[in-house]
């Protein structure tokens, strides 16, 4: 399901983002990518996206229950965590994947090699 607007609930106040205003937060989320702090996850099983250690990798940083997998602007996706590895599975295939809680405090990326890479805001 690609985005057509995304209503974010935070501390009780709710707002609307239209696909570009995702794709503006998103980049600048991203704009450095993730610190680095946080070492490198391997999530590849024998050439195959491993999705139990893509999910474990994501619920590490992220607790909530919606995510937003983005690519660009053409390829964002609202959808439940446990979807999550199946989207990002498919949206490697286009180039690295950001993952990002609808409150913007945690993101990741995923590297079209399998890797991945996490960072908290606190």
């Amino acid at each position: 399901m690609l985005i057509s607007a995304l209503v974010i609930f935070n501390q009780n106040n709710i707002a609307i983002m239209t696909p570009r205003e995702i794709t503006s937060i998103m980049h600048k989320l991203f704009a450095y990518d993730v610190k680095g702090a946080e070492p490198w996850r391997h999530l590849m099983k024998e050439g195959q996206l491993d999705h139990t250690a893509c999910l474990a990798f994501l619920r590490e940083y992220i607790t909530d229950e919606f995510v937003l997998v983005f690519v660009d602007s053409q390829h964002a996706v609202k959808c439940a965590i446990d979807e999550a590895p199946s989207i990002i599975e498919a949206f490697m295939k286009i180039r690295r994947v950001k993952v990002a809680n609808l409150s913007f405090t945690a993101k990741l990326v995923v590297d079209p090699i399998g890797v991945g890479q996490g960072e908290r805001r606190l």
